[in-house]
C-alpha cells in the first residue's frame, strides 16, 4: 500500500512538472500574441473586435496549444499509468499550470511585454520612421516629376481642346446668327406692298 501511494505521489509530481511545461508553452503563445498586438497584460487592454486577422491568430494558436496538450497528456498517461485516466493527474497538471502562471509566468509576461514594447519603439524609430520619410519624399518627387512632364502635357492638351471647342462654338454662332440687311429690306417691302394691296 505504501508503495502504491508513493508511486501515486511520484506520478502526481510528474503531472505537476508537465503542468509547468504546459504553462511555459502557453507563455510562448502569449509572447506571439503580444508581438502581434492582440493582447496586453500590463498596459492598455486590447480587444479583437473588428480584427479578423487577430481573431484568426488567436484561434489557431489556442487550437494548436490544446491539441499539443491533449497529445502530451495522452502520452503521459500511457507512460505513467498504462493509459488509465486518474483525476489526480489532471489536478496535478492544473496545479502546475496555476503555480507557473502566478510565479514565473507573470514575470515572463511582464518582461516579454516590456521587451516587445522597447523592440517596437526601436524598430519604429530606426526602420519605420525613415522608411515613411523616404516614401513621403519619393511621393513628393514623383508628384513633381509627373506635374513637370505629364501634367504640363495634359494642361497643353486641355488648352488646345478648349481652343478647338471655342472655334467650333464661334463657327456655330456665326452660322446661326446672320445680319443680312438686304434680305430684311426685301422682306419688309413685300409686307408693305401686300398691306397696300389689301387697302
Amino acid at each position: 500500500m505504501e508503495i502504491f501511494i508513493g508511486r501515486q505521489l511520484i506520478n502526481f509530481g510528474y503531472s505537476v512538472i508537465l503542468g509547468l511545461i504546459f504553462g511555459a508553452l502557453y507563455d510562448i503563445i502569449i509572447i506571439i500574441q503580444l508581438s502581434c498586438g492582440i493582447v496586453s497584460f500590463f498596459g492598455k487592454e486590447r480587444g479583437m473586435s473588428g480584427k479578423p486577422a487577430a481573431f484568426l491568430i488567436f484561434a489557431v494558436l489556442d487550437t494548436l496549444f490544446m491539441l499539443t496538450c491533449t497529445a502530451a497528456f495522452s502520452v503521459f498517461l500511457y507512460a505513467v499509468n498504462n493509459g488509465g485516466f486518474r483525476f489526480y493527474l489532471l489536478c496535478g497538471i492544473a496545479a502546475g499550470m496555476t503555480a507557473y502562471h502566478y510565479t514565473v509566468g507573470r514575470l515572463v509576461k511582464y518582461t516579454a511585454e516590456k521587451s516587445i514594447g522597447i523592440i517596437r519603439l526601436a524598430l519604429k524609430t530606426v526602420i519605420v520612421k525613415p522608411i515613411c520619410l523616404l516614401v513621403y519624399a519619393l511621393r513628393r518627387l514623383m508628384g513633381f516629376i509627373v506635374w513637370c512632364t505629364v501634367g504640363r502635357f495634359i494642361k497643353m492638351v486641355s488648352e488646345w481642346m478648349g481652343i478647338i471647342r471655342t472655334e467650333r462654338a464661334m463657327r456655330r454662332i456665326n452660322r446661326d446668327i446672320r445680319f443680312d440687311v438686304y434680305a430684311d429690306t426685301v422682306k419688309n417691302r413685300k409686307e408693305s406692298a401686300q398691306s397696300e394691296n389689301k387697302i
